[in-house]
């Protein structure tokens, strides 16, 4: 069945459900993790626009005065800060090397939205054990109840720290340009997570798209989705939408 709620609307109803439920690494069960939905902004292949939309979507959500947090969750090659404005002191790296709380790692830049900013270049944090995961999931719990909406830039492609943030999340947005690689690498994305990992719902964001272009696209991921049954029967694809950039200067730095 095809989900028809458009990104935005979805987000508006999420702020107003229920708290967030989460997998526990190795649990497979949806545990309670915090009172603030939370989206994970994804994608099969880098150079999409994913962090462009997360920046885009934090701002306009500011500007609907609701409480935002972002978490850059690209680990080992972070960039959310430099979307965003900011210089962090700490990152994600010092929070699992035992070096800071996240409470010292968060940061506020001047437009009001919080950061939880990931490490650039730091091999280490690549690969998440299960107590770092779990320590993660226990004190995002706290921060979660002091903000309205989480959204969490992801790394792009299929590796455990892509599924496993985009599973703990309430919502999966899935970021696609026209790009044929684009489109197969989000194919494949989308099955791990449906295959592997049982998520039934997804919504897309088509970037660099508009009008017609943006509604064959999706025509055309829903299409190729026959080609595995398990995906097709549980595959929710919402309406393409487009996705401006953040600054016109950084295009060349989307992922």
């Amino acid at each position: 069945m095809i989900d028809a709620i458009p990104v935005n609307e979805s987000v508006d109803r999420a702020i107003a459900q229920p708290p967030l439920t989460s997998t526990y690494p190795g649990s497979g069960q949806k545990q309670p993790l915090g009172a603030a939905p939370v989206f994970a902004i994804t994608s099969g292949k880098g150079g999409v626009g994913k962090t462009n939309v997360v920046a885009n979507l934090a701002m306009a959500l500011m500007l609907k005065q609701k409480r935002v947090m972002v978490i850059d969750a690209d680990l080992g090659t972070a960039n959310l800060d430099l979307f965003l404005g900011v210089k962090p002191r700490f990152t994600l790296a010092d929070f699992f090397a035992g070096s800071a709380s996240l409470e010292d790692i968060i940061m506020i830049n001047r437009k009001g939205i919080l950061l939880l900013p990931g490490a650039s270049g730091v091999q280490e944090i690549t690969a998440l054990n299960y107590d770092q995961k779990l320590a993660l999931l226990t004190e995002l719990d706290a921060l979660t109840h002091e903000v309205d909406l989480v959204l969490v830039d992801t790394g792009s492609g299929i590796s455990d720290a892509v599924t496993y943030f985009s599973t703990a999340a309430q919502e999966i947005v899935v970021v696609v340009t026209p790009e044929p690689s684009s489109l197969t690498d989000a194919y494949a994305l989308v099955k791990v997570l449906t295959c592997a990992h049982h998520e039934k719902r997804f919504r897309i964001v088509a970037n660099n798209v508009s009008g017609e272009a943006a509604s064959s696209l999706r025509d055309v991921l829903r299409d190729g989705l026959a080609i595995s049954q398990c995906v097709f029967r549980s595959f929710g694809l919402g309406p393409a939408r487009s996705a401006t950039s953040a600054s016109r200067g950084s295009s060349s730095d989307r992922r």
